[in-house]
Protein backbone atom coordinates (compact mmCIF):
# COMPACT_ATOMS: atom_id res chain seq x y z
CA UNK A 1 0.00 0.00 0.00
CA UNK A 2 1.36 3.15 -0.45
CA UNK A 3 0.81 6.41 1.08
CA UNK A 4 1.38 10.22 0.35
CA UNK A 5 3.71 11.38 2.91
CA UNK A 6 4.50 15.68 1.18
CA UNK A 7 5.47 18.46 2.93
CA UNK A 8 2.58 20.52 2.96
CA UNK A 9 0.46 21.73 5.26
CA UNK A 10 -2.32 20.38 7.06
CA UNK A 11 -4.14 18.72 4.55
CA UNK A 12 -6.47 15.57 4.13
CA UNK A 13 -5.45 13.60 0.87
CA UNK A 14 -7.58 11.14 -0.03
CA UNK A 15 -6.20 7.90 -2.02
CA UNK A 16 -6.78 4.74 -3.09
CA UNK A 17 -5.01 1.88 -2.04
CA UNK A 18 -3.69 -0.51 -5.01
CA UNK A 19 -6.03 -4.00 -5.16
CA UNK A 20 -5.03 -6.94 -7.02
CA UNK A 21 -8.05 -7.05 -9.22
CA UNK A 22 -8.31 -4.39 -11.79
CA UNK A 23 -12.24 -4.99 -11.60
CA UNK A 24 -13.53 -4.00 -8.54
CA UNK A 25 -12.18 -2.28 -5.24
CA UNK A 26 -12.55 1.14 -3.16
CA UNK A 27 -10.23 1.17 -0.43
CA UNK A 28 -10.09 5.12 1.43
CA UNK A 29 -7.05 6.65 2.24
CA UNK A 30 -6.93 9.83 3.79
CA UNK A 31 -2.88 11.71 5.30
CA UNK A 32 -3.86 14.11 7.38
CA UNK A 33 -0.77 17.23 7.27
CA UNK A 34 0.36 20.02 9.87
CA UNK A 35 -0.27 23.48 9.55
CA UNK A 36 -2.53 25.72 7.64
CA UNK A 37 -3.33 25.61 4.44
CA UNK A 38 -3.76 28.22 2.14
CA UNK A 39 -3.96 28.42 -2.01
CA UNK A 40 -6.27 29.09 -4.70
CA UNK A 41 -9.88 27.04 -3.91
CA UNK A 42 -10.67 24.91 -6.45
CA UNK A 43 -14.23 24.54 -8.08
CA UNK A 44 -16.03 21.04 -7.87
CA UNK A 45 -17.14 19.04 -11.21
CA UNK A 46 -20.63 18.70 -9.67
CA UNK A 47 -21.87 20.28 -7.48
CA UNK A 48 -25.94 19.79 -6.00
CA UNK A 49 -26.85 23.04 -3.67
CA UNK A 50 -28.72 23.20 -0.77
CA UNK A 51 -32.49 23.79 -1.91
CA UNK A 52 -35.35 25.40 0.07
CA UNK A 53 -36.49 21.68 1.16
CA UNK A 54 -34.23 21.37 4.24
CA UNK A 55 -34.23 25.33 5.03
CA UNK A 56 -38.12 24.89 5.18
CA UNK A 57 -38.14 22.05 7.69
CA UNK A 58 -39.05 23.41 11.25
CA UNK A 59 -36.52 23.28 14.13
CA UNK A 60 -36.92 21.95 17.53
CA UNK A 61 -34.81 22.11 21.07
CA UNK A 62 -32.18 18.88 20.43
CA UNK A 63 -31.93 15.86 22.27
CA UNK A 64 -28.47 16.01 24.74
CA UNK A 65 -25.63 14.82 22.71
CA UNK A 66 -25.37 10.88 24.16
CA UNK A 67 -21.78 9.35 25.40
CA UNK A 68 -23.17 5.48 23.95
CA UNK A 69 -21.32 4.86 20.35
CA UNK A 70 -22.99 5.01 17.45
CA UNK A 71 -23.98 1.43 15.96
CA UNK A 72 -26.22 2.18 12.58
CA UNK A 73 -26.43 4.18 9.30
CA UNK A 74 -29.32 4.38 7.73
CA UNK A 75 -30.34 6.15 4.70
CA UNK A 76 -33.80 4.64 3.53
CA UNK A 77 -33.99 6.31 -0.35
CA UNK A 78 -30.60 4.02 -1.27
CA UNK A 79 -31.19 1.33 1.07
CA UNK A 80 -28.14 1.14 3.58
CA UNK A 81 -28.67 0.20 6.83
CA UNK A 82 -25.06 -0.84 7.85
CA UNK A 83 -23.38 -1.17 11.20
CA UNK A 84 -20.62 1.61 12.00
CA UNK A 85 -17.25 0.41 13.52
CA UNK A 86 -14.87 3.51 15.04
CA UNK A 87 -11.76 4.29 13.34
CA UNK A 88 -9.04 5.83 15.03
CA UNK A 89 -6.72 8.81 13.06
CA UNK A 90 -3.33 8.10 14.83
CA UNK A 91 0.01 10.86 15.07
CA UNK A 92 0.60 9.03 11.16
CA UNK A 93 -2.41 11.43 10.03
CA UNK A 94 -3.60 7.63 8.43
CA UNK A 95 -7.51 7.55 8.17
CA UNK A 96 -8.01 4.14 8.03
CA UNK A 97 -9.80 2.08 5.74
CA UNK A 98 -13.60 0.43 6.59
CA UNK A 99 -12.72 -3.04 7.61
CA UNK A 100 -15.25 -4.89 5.00
CA UNK A 101 -17.85 -3.57 1.99
CA UNK A 102 -20.88 -3.44 4.11
CA UNK A 103 -19.48 -1.49 7.10
CA UNK A 104 -19.29 2.45 7.43
CA UNK A 105 -16.16 3.98 9.59
CA UNK A 106 -16.61 6.84 11.82
CA UNK A 107 -13.28 8.38 12.32
CA UNK A 108 -12.40 9.43 15.53
CA UNK A 109 -9.73 12.46 14.86
CA UNK A 110 -9.26 13.52 18.66
CA UNK A 111 -5.35 13.22 17.78
CA UNK A 112 -5.38 16.71 15.63
CA UNK A 113 -8.59 17.87 17.61
CA UNK A 114 -8.92 17.17 20.96
CA UNK A 115 -12.92 18.12 21.58
CA UNK A 116 -15.98 17.37 20.06
CA UNK A 117 -15.69 18.72 16.37
CA UNK A 118 -16.25 15.54 14.88
CA UNK A 119 -18.12 13.60 16.98
CA UNK A 120 -21.45 12.65 15.84
CA UNK A 121 -24.58 14.60 17.54
CA UNK A 122 -21.89 17.33 19.08
CA UNK A 123 -22.55 20.36 16.86
CA UNK A 124 -19.86 19.46 14.62
CA UNK A 125 -18.93 17.64 11.28
CA UNK A 126 -18.52 13.73 11.87
CA UNK A 127 -16.59 12.13 9.10
CA UNK A 128 -18.10 8.96 7.54
CA UNK A 129 -16.54 7.15 5.40
CA UNK A 130 -17.54 3.69 2.99
CA UNK A 131 -16.44 1.10 -0.17
CA UNK A 132 -18.32 2.19 -3.47
CA UNK A 133 -17.26 -1.42 -4.58
CA UNK A 134 -15.13 -4.04 -3.30
CA UNK A 135 -12.64 -6.86 -4.22
CA UNK A 136 -14.01 -10.00 -5.17
CA UNK A 137 -17.76 -8.55 -3.83
CA UNK A 138 -18.74 -6.20 -6.44
CA UNK A 139 -21.26 -2.99 -5.07
CA UNK A 140 -20.57 -2.27 -1.78
CA UNK A 141 -22.38 0.00 0.93
CA UNK A 142 -21.84 3.47 -0.52
CA UNK A 143 -22.33 2.33 -4.39
CA UNK A 144 -25.44 4.18 -5.01
CA UNK A 145 -24.30 7.13 -2.54
CA UNK A 146 -24.67 9.71 -6.32
CA UNK A 147 -28.46 9.09 -6.08
CA UNK A 148 -28.39 11.15 -3.03
CA UNK A 149 -30.69 14.97 -3.51
CA UNK A 150 -30.81 17.69 -1.01
CA UNK A 151 -33.51 16.69 1.53
CA UNK A 152 -33.29 12.77 1.49
CA UNK A 153 -32.90 11.28 5.56
CA UNK A 154 -30.35 9.72 6.77
CA UNK A 155 -30.59 8.22 10.86
CA UNK A 156 -27.72 7.78 12.58
CA UNK A 157 -28.89 5.11 15.34
CA UNK A 158 -26.52 4.83 19.01
CA UNK A 159 -26.22 2.17 20.90
CA UNK A 160 -28.67 4.10 24.00
CA UNK A 161 -31.61 4.31 21.40
CA UNK A 162 -30.75 7.69 20.83
CA UNK A 163 -31.68 8.47 17.44
CA UNK A 164 -30.03 11.51 15.40
CA UNK A 165 -31.63 12.16 11.95
CA UNK A 166 -30.03 14.37 8.98
CA UNK A 167 -31.36 15.59 5.43
CA UNK A 168 -28.48 16.00 2.46
CA UNK A 169 -27.42 19.24 1.98
CA UNK A 170 -25.25 18.74 -0.78
CA UNK A 171 -23.81 15.88 -2.77
CA UNK A 172 -20.61 16.73 -5.10
CA UNK A 173 -17.92 14.98 -7.06
CA UNK A 174 -14.55 16.15 -7.90
CA UNK A 175 -11.48 14.71 -9.51
CA UNK A 176 -9.27 12.93 -6.74
CA UNK A 177 -6.41 15.51 -7.31
CA UNK A 178 -8.50 18.47 -6.88
CA UNK A 179 -10.81 17.47 -4.05
CA UNK A 180 -11.59 20.74 -1.76
CA UNK A 181 -10.49 19.29 1.71
CA UNK A 182 -11.28 22.51 3.38
CA UNK A 183 -15.13 22.47 2.13
CA UNK A 184 -14.88 18.53 3.13
CA UNK A 185 -13.70 18.89 6.73
CA UNK A 186 -15.67 22.11 7.09
CA UNK A 187 -17.36 22.90 10.53
CA UNK A 188 -19.15 25.63 9.77
CA UNK A 189 -21.97 26.09 13.00
CA UNK A 190 -24.28 23.31 12.16
CA UNK A 191 -24.37 19.34 13.48
CA UNK A 192 -23.60 17.59 10.65
CA UNK A 193 -21.87 14.76 8.96
CA UNK A 194 -19.95 14.19 5.57
CA UNK A 195 -19.96 10.68 3.92
CA UNK A 196 -17.05 10.04 1.87
CA UNK A 197 -16.28 7.39 -1.05
CA UNK A 198 -14.46 6.61 -4.45
CA UNK A 199 -16.20 7.63 -7.58
CA UNK A 200 -15.65 8.08 -11.92
CA UNK A 201 -13.46 5.62 -13.68
CA UNK A 202 -11.66 2.86 -12.51
CA UNK A 203 -8.45 2.41 -13.79
CA UNK A 204 -7.22 -0.88 -12.57
CA UNK A 205 -5.12 0.92 -9.78
CA UNK A 206 -7.70 3.98 -8.96
CA UNK A 207 -10.54 5.84 -8.90
CA UNK A 208 -10.54 8.52 -10.93
CA UNK A 209 -12.78 10.72 -8.65
CA UNK A 210 -13.63 11.31 -5.30
CA UNK A 211 -17.59 11.62 -4.11
CA UNK A 212 -18.63 13.71 -0.25
CA UNK A 213 -22.35 13.95 1.08
CA UNK A 214 -22.94 16.61 3.61
CA UNK A 215 -26.05 15.92 5.32
CA UNK A 216 -27.22 18.38 8.89
CA UNK A 217 -29.36 17.68 11.47
CA UNK A 218 -33.06 18.01 11.38
CA UNK A 219 -36.08 18.18 13.69
CA UNK A 220 -39.38 18.42 12.99
CA UNK A 221 -40.28 16.21 10.21
CA UNK A 222 -38.03 13.38 11.21
CA UNK A 223 -38.94 12.96 15.08
CA UNK A 224 -35.79 12.51 17.32
CA UNK A 225 -35.86 9.84 19.72
CA UNK A 226 -33.32 9.35 23.25
CA UNK A 227 -33.86 6.01 25.67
Amino acid sequence: MRLWRLSVPRRLLLVVAPLASALVGAALVVVLMKGAFGGEERKPEVVVAPTATTAAWPTAIPVPPSEAPPTRLVIPKIEVDAPLESKAVGEDGVMPMPSGPEVVAVYDMSVYHPGEEHRLGFGGNAILSGHVDYIRYGPAVFWDLSELKPGDEMRVLLDDGTVYHYAVVWNEKWPEGDVPWDRVFDMNGHDALTLLTCAGSWDGHNYSDRRAVRAERVYGPFQEQTG
